[in-house]
């Protein structure tokens, strides 16, 4: 799986348009990661838009079914739900 890139643009004074931090976001551990750089670096900032998100081509009979379906919700459902 392709790790995310985060951009950063708004308030903060230590960010400039184009800044970016990989982080993968289908993983709780990143997430987490994620929001303490964010924490530690960042403090300032108000607003992080989130344009992460996968799409994996499958059917449900497929032996990688589940896995796949659950690398989705992951990243398109529990990781925007997780990082507020």
């Amino acid at each position: 799986m392709w790790p995310a890139r985060i951009g950063f643009t708004g308030s903060s004074r230590k960010t400039t348009l184009g800044n970016t931090k990989v982080c993968d976001l289908s993983d709780e551990k990143g997430r987490i990661e994620l929001y303490n750089w964010i924490a530690e670096n960042h403090s300032d900032l108000n607003v992080l838009v989130n344009n992460a998100g996968i799409q994996n081509w499958m059917k449900i009979g497929n032996d990688d079914f589940y896995e796949k379906a659950n690398d989705e919700i992951a990243t398109n459902v529990l990781a925007p739900i997780h990082l507020p």
